[in-house]
């Protein structure tokens, strides 16, 4: 038997918070992508 994911687990099962949990998860690598660390040595910024 395989356990759960730890975000199944903890969120309770239904349709809506399914559709939350693709929502967050899609924030929570959408908004760190849109971090640049501009470098001084190089045209090129470096991305998150």
């Amino acid at each position: 038997m395989r356990a759960a994911p730890l975000a199944i687990a903890l969120v309770p099962a239904g349709i809506a918070s399914r559709k939350a949990l693709v929502v967050a998860g899609s924030l929570l690598l959408a908004l760190p992508a849109q971090v640049a660390v501009p470098l001084p040595f190089s045209p090129v910024p470096v991305t998150g």
